[in-house]
């Protein structure tokens, strides 16, 4: 299976043109990063680096698939992204202060997508952290 590492540990041959770099770029062996290569070459059925030349470099086969993978990784961060925004989304406190139930109907009535519904619902069940003030 050509997993994400693995693609990310080929680009990174490619980039840096060699093997020993891409290990020490992820802290792992060259023997590994040799390793995950081959691996993807066996699965693929044709070798993707000319050895040959120092630094090493894709040959046609593994210039496609160095473009493909840089782009899949580069989905991969855009998706990681926009989940850890949204996690950090739905953990986010909002403190509001007010000084009448008018001031806060307005606030529902205008910002009713950020979850003041919700909170209208919750806000009896709440004991500390709720507060009004009066007139």
């Amino acid at each position: 299976m050509i997993t994400l590492t693995k693609m990310k540990y080929f680009c990174d041959v490619i980039d840096s043109g060699s093997f020993t770099q891409a290990g020490k770029i992820n802290h792992v062996s060259q023997t590994s990063i040799t390793q995950q290569i081959h691996e993807i070459e066996k699965e693929l059925g044709h070798t993707l680096i000319d050895r040959r030349v120092t630094p090493v470099k894709a040959n046609k086969v593994g210039q496609i698939f160095y473009l493909e993978a840089k782009k899949v990784l580069s989905q991969y961060d855009i998706f990681e992204n926009n989940i850890k925004q949204y996690i950090d989304h739905q953990s986010l406190k909002l403190t509001i202060g007010y000084t009448s139930l008018t001031d806060l109907r307005e606030l529902e009535k205008n910002y009713d997508q950020t979850g003041l519904s919700e909170y209208r619902y919750r806000k009896s069940r709440c004991r500390s952290g709720c507060r009004g003030t009066k007139e």
